[in-house]
């Protein structure tokens, strides 16, 4: 047999891996992310970097960052494994369409939940896929509900009642959140709120929707300009 030969371990972005048979730690620094594709972009290019030292990049420096390779078996599943042989402290990441416009939002890297999927991170492809399929999306498609200085909320009701904030996380001017699983809400009004203010309560509140039935047939909700008793109808469908 070999000697000197070490194997075994993982390792991560901060640790290197130990090995099975000796313990000493060896080889390099590792990042693997996952993303999936739900805006269909036909490339996806990861960005990484240290948030506190931005000049510390991991993808080469040179934006968009590096190509993610589709994920063998899958229709929309990217992968990428980064390597390193300092730590990757502080490691920040987004994912773009390799430079043609649209990006998600700055996120923060975890080890132990590497499936991005609709914002979030998950620690397996099962459950990021079911935060997808989980997913209501409101686009603000008129003037008033687009004034740069608002946020958006979805309040669930029906069985008790919750709100939960609203993120245009890939850039496409589409709004999403999960329906909460804690209980079996019912019906769901979207609401334009005052962007000074991160509480969600109806004194923050600017614009709302008519009140929506929660259906499985529908996820994609489109502000009209249309109102009744003041609070805007919405267009339904499939996304």
């Amino acid at each position: 047999a070999a000697t000197g030969v070490h194997a075994g371990g993982i390792a991560t972005n901060t640790t290197k891996a130990k090995c099975a048979t000796c313990g000493t730690s060896y080889g390099k620094y590792v990042a693997t992310v996952y993303y999936k594709n739900t805006g269909s972009w036909s490339a996806v290019s990861t960005w990484m970097w240290n948030k506190n030292n931005t000049s510390t990049n991991y993808t080469g420096g040179t934006w968009p960052g590096k190509a993610m390779t589709k994920v063998s078996g899958t229709t929309d599943w990217y992968m990428i494994t980064i390597e390193s042989t300092s730590a990757m402290s502080n490691l920040t990441l987004l994912f773009n369409n390799n430079n043609n416009g649209k990006q998600s939002s700055d996120l923060t890297y975890d080890a132990n939940n590497q499936y991005w999927a609709y914002g979030g991170c998950h620690n397996t492809m099962e459950k990021a896929n079911a935060a997808v399929s989980n997913a209501l999306y409101m686009k603000p498609n008129i003037s008033s509900w687009k004034q740069n200085n608002e946020r958006y909320a979805a309040y669930f009701f029906g069985n008790g009642d919750t709100w939960v904030n609203m993120y245009d996380f890939d850039g496409d001017g589409t709004f999403e959140c999960q329906k909460p699983t804690d209980k079996t809400y019912t019906s769901v009004i979207f609401c334009r709120m005052s962007g000074t203010s991160t509480a969600n309560n109806w004194n923050n509140k600017w614009d709302q929707t008519v009140d929506i039935t929660l259906s499985s047939s529908y996820n994609m909700y489109t502000i009209s300009s249309t109102k009744t008793d003041g609070k805007n109808k919405v267009t339904s469908s499939k996304k």
